[in-house]
């Protein structure tokens, strides 16, 4: 199983500088960011806060001209990731913006799409067999 975050933001501080909908946070949140303390609940809400607690792999999906999400939030959270010992992929398109527009892109988009539901429904079936006592011998962890 893995995570395939798609034009993710991962540090809503960083986010909020270098994206073109910069004043977007200040409508969210009333301020700017380094204002009354508001920098402080974006940190606490940044995923990338939590990178030490992340065990699953990721793949990260970005567009390299995408100006509402700058691909550096991607950067930030796949070189933490490898810091902390995560197993992790960054798969970037050219000439995209912020959601695929090529063909060949959007095909890729669908197959991780497949794969990863395929994946899930997988877990999920084999974890309901688990729940019913089969399989349990291939798994100890599940073993109750």
């Amino acid at each position: 199983m893995a995570a395939v975050p798609a034009a993710s933001i991962s540090n809503l501080v960083s986010h909020n500088y270098m994206s073109v909908y910069h004043d977007y946070l200040q409508q969210e949140y009333g301020a700017k960011p380094h204002v009354g303390g508001i920098v402080d609940r974006l940190w606490e809400r940044s995923a990338i806060r939590f990178v030490s607690r992340v065990k699953t792999p990721v793949m990260f999906v970005h567009g390299d001209n995408d100006q509402l999400v700058n691909p550096a939030e991607i950067e930030q959270f796949f070189i933490a990731l490898k810091d902390v010992g995560v197993e992790t992929l960054m798969v970037r398109y050219p000439r995209e913006g912020h959601g695929m527009r090529e063909n060949g892109h959007i095909a890729d988009g669908q197959t991780f799409d497949r794969l990863v539901r395929n994946a899930f429904s997988a877990v999920l079936h084999a974890d309901d067999q688990l729940t019913r006592g089969r399989f349990s011998h291939h798994c100890p962890s599940k073993q109750q």
